[in-house]
Formats: structure tokens, C-alpha cells, sequence
């Protein structure tokens, strides 16, 4: 027994080391600070965070073609001016029409261009956008990366880069891509530009990711990993985002044909689009991070030829080390290392004998089901018991803790239901089998997430073909390979909860649990340690979630989203209903109960309106002074071979948004209208949009194969007006309006 208490206090301690960085993965996902990144670059963080406050003295929204994006656009075509560029406004009314997203918006825009570098067409461009949306005053998104590129262009005076960059700061981006595809489609700076640095934010703090590249990439990283700043990113976030419905001006700049860099800082993200994007909870080292990554980029994509359609370009995979360098190899090495591993890890089984095969085998997928299934049913006990849609968003750590406390349980209790016969590092090969058959076929779905297993399963490889020498080099290696694996798989959890929540914490638990029985397989010392270690760790996942159900859901700094609105037909219906109604959306769960006893709300079915809403009754109210309900005019109509053709306007008013509801029954087919002819070829709903003060008269032209049907045709102001204001002191201040924001809304119904 003397022998083994060195493996049986490994054991404990790697377990206890395991659960801690797994519950605090998302801190391993960090960038210097900025004064180290200042020391080390030169970008100065507070100067760039001093421009900030001068292009947005007062924190109020900035939305496309608004008087407040007029006074922003004008202190920064000052500020810009003063720094000895020469800036130029393009103006556009344009359209973006999206099969994607079933529509149209529509919008006037106002780009500001500059360039900085050597004589020449600009081949390189950075862009950030300047407008925000209607809940916020859009500080981190995305003034941020605005004050972030004058900082580099500062720079740029007495550090020029090897080529021309044009810095474009672009108008509607929160309105649907706006000045991004006026910019592509119009503007005659476009054509030279090859390759874009994008700055965005989904959040207001943590390291810069930069989670978006080009396919193929090899250029999009080369450059980049090359430049000695710290880059926070991996391949597995970016195929992730490029499968998720998200867009930014990246996308647009992608159709273009640009190699890119896309990069955002996204923690804290509750406070996205809210009134809390504001300069109290701007992290200034994410500042410093996202402005010296764009540099290095700007360099990276200067110091390279630009792409060359009749040169091939390869593809790559790549992951930063804890935030310390870039890991680049070759996108097939993510197939071949794992095959490797797999391959070993037979080698393994077979040389080690037949006893105990079939559990060895199969206790790592024991490990997955049972750390999985407890992580599962906690997590969807949560849900049952706690009311709120997200009760971890204010204080994660115990949910987490519960999660990956359950999946390290079900790695030990895998360990301890295979038996005492069973060599450990026979349940090793197995655990190596199965993770290196997963990445493997991984990579014929999200070949970048082979990067997280890649390197660990090449030590392994070499590990079993050491074995064959001297059995122990297969323990050793075993131990060695896990380590490296799980340095960067534990991050990307951390990645994977800043940008997709804990609300699929239980799936990410069920990777960690197979993680951890490659980890712990080779160390453990007897079936009763795996067995009192399984115990000790479900105790300690059942009291972190005891502690879940009793934190705060949301708190001020990590708000709710809850939006409210007073919706008003223009015409009051006929029957003895209400007139109106106040609505609330945003996170799911029970309103505030002062909100409430101002209601009751449920779910309602307004007249005129497709989908139901969460509304109470509501007083009608004027519209803002000088504004008028929105009216919808037929300018022609014609038919051919079955297809209807409207040509029509909708006026609005001075409306911050007019949106336009097509019913699936009316069989919109094309869109046309602000450079945009988009056809729709999947049914379905079409909603089109139009922001800001041109919108006043929108004209656009549609064709329909449907009959006759009632459009909604609905028209926003900013605020609830006067009878609001009673719901507006109810709402909590854990609780702020999001995205278009609290507004009036009056609609009709023409029949068309």
C-alpha cells in the first residue's frame, strides 16, 4: 500500500486541479493588460478611451440616420481632421436584401472614409461602425473599436504599415449591414481593398477574440501569428460562428471577396445592446487588446502578398496557447493526428491483452453518460425549479461548478464501475480511442475544432509506439497528452460559455467528462479511489447546486433583458377591447411584480397582428408631436403570367423605424428597392425594414404569386410617451430594455 500513495495523491490532486480550471474556464480566456500591451506595442488604451468620451460626450443611442449620429459623425470628422487626415462622407440610401433572414432593410447611410500609408490603393482596410442601436449608446459596439482604429491611425504617423489602409467607419451596421454593403457596392475605394480587419464587440469586456476568418485561411493567419502580439482565438470558434445566424460588416466584406481578421471582445455580454454599453463597464484592457490585435492584423495582411485568384491558397487550423502564442498546423494534420492517436490506442489495447477489453472499452462512454446525464439533470432541474429563463447570468460559478463537478463524477464513477482487473492504462488506450475517434470525425463537420486535440494526440501516438519499448512510456505519455489536450480544450469551454451561455453547460460538461477520464485513467491507483473520489465529487456537485438556487439571477451589472412598448392600432378596433396595449419582451420568465400589478400581462392576440404578445391593457396615446400613423400607397400594379407587381411607398412620418410584414399566404418572391433585387425562393414570412428620417417616404417594389392578404405595416417612435412612465419606474434596475428599445408602435392593416 506504501507504494501506491504517490499515484493515489496524483489522482486526488489532478482531480481537485481538473474541477478548478474547469470552473473557472472562462478566466483562462484573458488578454495582457494595457500596460503591458502599451509597453509592448505602443497602442495607448486611454488615449483611445479619451476618444471615446469626445465622440459620445452624454450616453444616449446614435441609431442610422438620426440627429444623434449626426453629432457623433461631426466630432468625428473634427477629431479626425485635427489628426491631419482627410476624411470623406459617403451618403447612400441602400437596401440589404437577405434570403437568409427572409427580408429587406432599408436605410440612409453616411460612411467616413481615411486612409493612412504609402501612395498606392488601399489593399487593406480596417472598419469598425459608429451607429448603435436604439437601447443604447453602443460605448464597446461599437465606439470602441472606432476610438480603437484613430488610436492606430495615430500610430500610423510615425509607424506607417507597408501598405496603403483605408480605415472605413461605417454607418448602419445594427440596421442590417448598411454602410458595409454600400461601401462594396458603390463605393470606388472598394476594388483595391483585399483583405479587412473588422472590429466588433458582443460584449464590454475580456480578451479581443478573433473568431472570423476567410475560408480558405492560411493568409488570414499567417500574417497575423507572426506579429508577436498575444492573439486570444481558435478555428473552432470561428467554423462555430460561420454555422450560427449571427452577421456582422464582416459578412458583407466576405461576399467582396476580402481575406479577413473579424475580431470582438464578448464577455459580459448581458450588457450588449442595453443602456449598460456604456463607458462604467468598458474594460479598458479589452480596448487595449482589441486596438493592438487590429494593428497586427493590418501588419500581418501588409507584410504578405495579397491573394491571387490563380494561386491555390491552403487551409489552416490554429489555437492560442493560454493566450501566450499561436498554434498553426496544416487543416489535414487535425484528421491524420487523431487517426494516429486512434491508431495507438489499439496498439495499446491489443499489446496489453485481452483481460477486461469490453469494459475497458466501454467505461468511457460510461464516463459521458453518467457525468453527462447528472450534468443534464441538474441543469434541467435548475430550469424547473428557478423561474428565470437564465438564473446563472448574474453568478455563474455555482452552476458551473455543479456542471463540471458532475462530469468529473461520472469520469471517477466510470473508473470505479470497470473494476479492479482492469489496468489503467488499458482504460487509458480506451478513453485515447474514443477522444480521438470523435475529433476525427469531427473534422468532417468543424474541422477547425481538430486544433483542440490535434497536438495532444500526436504525443499520444508517439506515447503507444514508445509503449511497445518500455510499458511505462505508455502510462507517462498517456499523462503528458491529456495535459496538453486539456490546455486548450478547457479554454474553448471557456469560449463556448462567453459566447453561447451556460444554457448548453450540460453538453459542454459531457465533453469535459471524457476529457477527464483520459486524464485521470492513467493515474488511478485502485477502483475504491475512483469510487470514494466519484462520491466526494457528485456531493460537491449536488451542494454548488444547491447554491444555484438560491443567487441572484440577474443583478445591475449583468442585467435582464426586458424591453417595454406601447402598441396601438392606428384606427381603435371596433370591439369593446382595450384600445391598446403595453407589451413586454426580452428574457423569458416572470415580470418584476410592481411591473406586473401594473398589468396583469399574458399573452395576448392583438387584432391585426400574426403572433401573440405578452401585453396588458393600455390607454391610447398621441403620437409624438408632429408625427403621423404610418400609410401605405400603391403607386402601379401589374400582372404577368401569374405574378403580381407592386410598386409602392410608405410614409411614416418621422419614425425611427417602419417595418413591413408580408404574410407567407401572399407569396413574396422579390424584393426590390435601394440597389437591392432579392429573390426568395423558400416560402415564408418577409419582413422589411426601413430606419431613420429618410424612411419618411420609402419606395420599394415587391412580386407576389399569392392572393390578395392583410400586410402589418408598423411604425416605432423611441419612448412610451407620457402614460409610460409608471412602467418605466416599476422596471428593476436588474432589468434594462434591449436591442430596438423601449417604443411606441402604431400599426395598420391594408389589404394587398
Amino acid at each position: 500500500m506504501q507504494t501506491h500513495w504517490p499515484i493515489r495523491l496524483s489522482f486526488l490532486i489532478t482531480a481537485a486541479a481538473l474541477l478548478l480550471a474547469l470552473a473557472n474556464a472562462p478566466a483562462l480566456v484573458r488578454g495582457p493588460s494595457a500596460q503591458d500591451l502599451a509597453a509592448h506595442t505602443g497602442f495607448d488604451a486611454a488615449r483611445a478611451l479619451a476618444m471615446i468620451q469626445r465622440i459620445a460626450p452624454t450616453p444616449v443611442p446614435a441609431p442610422v440616420d438620426s440627429p444623434e449620429g449626426d453629432g457623433r459623425r461631426a466630432r468625428l470628422i473634427t477629431a479626425i481632421t485635427e489628426m491631419g487626415y482627410q476624411p470623406v462622407v459617403r451618403e447612400d440610401f441602400v437596401c440589404r436584401g437577405t434570403v437568409r433572414w427572409n427580408g429587406a432593410s432599408c436605410g440612409l447611410v453616411r460612411n467616413i472614409l481615411f486612409e493612412a500609408g504609402p501612395p498606392g490603393p488601399a489593399s487593406v482596410m480596417i472598419a469598425a461602425h459608429y451607429d448603435s442601436v436604439g437601447a443604447g449608446p453602443g460605448i464597446a459596439d461599437d465606439l470602441a473599436g472606432v476610438g480603437a482604429m484613430l488610436e492606430i491611425a495615430r500610430g500610423m504617423q510615425t509607424r506607417p504599415p507597408a501598405r496603403r489602409v483605408l480605415f472605413a467607419i461605417t454607418d448602419g451596421e445594427e440596421t442590417g449591414l448598411l454602410g458595409a454593403q454600400s461601401f462594396v457596392r458603390t463605393d470606388p475605394l472598394a476594388a483595391a481593398v483585399k483583405a479587412c480587419v473588422n472590429l466588433e464587440a458582443r460584449g464590454t469586456s475580456g480578451p479581443a477574440i478573433m473568431f472570423q476568418t476567410s475560408h480558405p485561411n492560411a493568409g488570414d493567419i499567417g500574417g497575423l501569428a507572426r506579429q508577436g502580439v498575444p492573439v486570444v482565438a481558435n478555428s473552432l470558434a470561428a467554423d462555430i460562428y460561420r454555422l450560427l445566424p449571427n452577421d456582422t460588416d464582416a459578412s458583407v466584406f466576405l461576399e467582396h471577396g476580402c481575406q479577413l481578421n473579424n475580431m470582438a471582445f464578448i464577455q459580459g455580454m448581458p450588457r450588449y445592446h442595453t443602456p449598460r454599453d456604456s463607458l462604467d463597464y468598458l474594460a479598458i484592457d479589452s480596448l487595449a487588446h482589441i486596438g493592438a490585435t487590429a494593428r497586427a492584423a493590418i501588419d500581418g495582411f501588409a507584410s504578405q502578398p495579397m491573394p491571387d485568384a490563380a494561386v491555390r491558397e491552403g487551409s489552416v487550423i490554429y489555437a492560442d496557447v493560454l493566450g501566450r502564442g499561436m498554434l498553426v498546423l496544416p487543416q489535414l494534420a487535425g484528421l491524420l493526428l487523431p487517426l494516429a492517436a486512434a491508431v495507438g490506442a489499439v496498439v495499446m489495447l491489443a499489446r496489453l491483452g485481452p483481460g477486461g477489453l469490453v469494459r475497458a472499452v466501454a467505461a468511457p462512454l460510461l464516463a459521458v453518460a453518467l457525468g453527462g446525464g447528472l450534468a443534464f439533470g441538474l441543469h434541467a432541474a435548475l430550469g424547473a425549479i428557478r423561474p428565470e429563463e437564465a438564473p446563472w447570468t448574474a453568478q455563474p460559478l455555482p452552476l458551473r461548478v455543479a456542471l463540471y463537478a458532475a462530469a468529473l463524477a461520472g469520469a471517477a464513477g466510470a473508473l470505479w464501475l470497470a473494476g479492479r482487473t482492469v489496468q489503467a492504462g488499458r482504460l487509458a488506450a480506451a478513453g485515447w480511442l474514443w477522444l480521438a475517434t470523435l475529433f476525427a470525425g469531427l473534422y468532417f463537420v468543424v474541422p477547425g475544432a481538430t486544433i483542440l486535440l490535434a497536438p495532444a494526440a500526436g504525443v499520444a501516438a508517439l506515447s503507444a509506439l514508445a509503449g511497445l519499448l518500455w510499458p511505462q512510456a505508455w502510462r507517462v505519455g498517456a499523462v503528458a497528452a491529456a495535459v496538453l489536450a486539456l490546455v486548450l480544450i478547457v479554454p474553448a469551454l471557456g469560449f463556448a460559455e462567453d459566447g453561447l451561455t451556460l444554457a448548453m453547460g450540460w453538453a459542454f460538461a459531457a465533453l469535459a467528462g471524457l476529457a477527464a477520464f483520459v486524464t485521470l485513467a492513467p493515474l488511478r491507483p485502485s477502483a475504491g479511489a475512483a469510487a470514494a473520489l466519484a462520491a466526494g465529487l457528485a456531493g460537491a456537485a449536488v451542494l454548488a447546486f444547491g447554491l444555484a438556487l438560491q443567487v441572484p439571477a440577474y443583478s445591475p451589472a449583468m442585467p435582464r433583458h426586458l424591453t417595454l412598448q406601447h402598441w396601438q392600432p392606428a384606427a381603435p378596433a371596433a370591439s369593446s377591447g382595450p384600445g391598446a396595449w403595453w407589451v413586454a419582451s426580452g428574457d423569458a420568465g416572470p415580470l418584476p411584480a410592481a411591473l406586473e400589478a401594473l398589468g396583469p400581462f399574458s399573452m395576448t392576440k392583438l387584432p391585426g397582428l400574426a403572433d401573440p404578445r405578452l401585453a396588458a391593457a393600455a390607454p391610447r396615446q398621441a403620437l409624438p408631436e408632429a408625427q403621423a400613423a404610418p400609410a401605405l400607397t400603391v403607386l402601379s400594379s401589374s400582372e404577368t403570367g401569374g405574378v403580381r407587381r407592386l410598386e409602392l411607398e410608405v410614409r411614416s412620418g418621422g419614425a425611427r423605424r417602419t417595418t413591413v410584414i408580408v404574410p407567407e399566404e401572399a407569396g413574396m418572391i422579390r424584393f426590390d428597392g435601394g440597389g437591392a433585387q432579392t429573390v426568395f425562393e423558400a416560402p415564408g414570412r418577409r419582413r422589411l425594414t426601413c430606419s431613420g428620417r429618410a424612411c419618411a417616404s420609402w419606395r420599394f417594389a415587391v412580386e407576389l404569386t399569392g392572393p390578395p392578404q392583410a400586410w402589418e405595416v408598423r411604425a416605432g417612435w423611441p419612448g412610451l410617451g407620457p402614460a409610460g412612465a409608471p412602467l418605466v419606474a416599476a422596471r428593476p434596475e436588474d432589468s434594462v430594455p434591449a436591442h430596438d428599445g423601449d417604443m411606441q408602435i402604431v400599426w395598420i392593416n391594408p389589404v394587398l
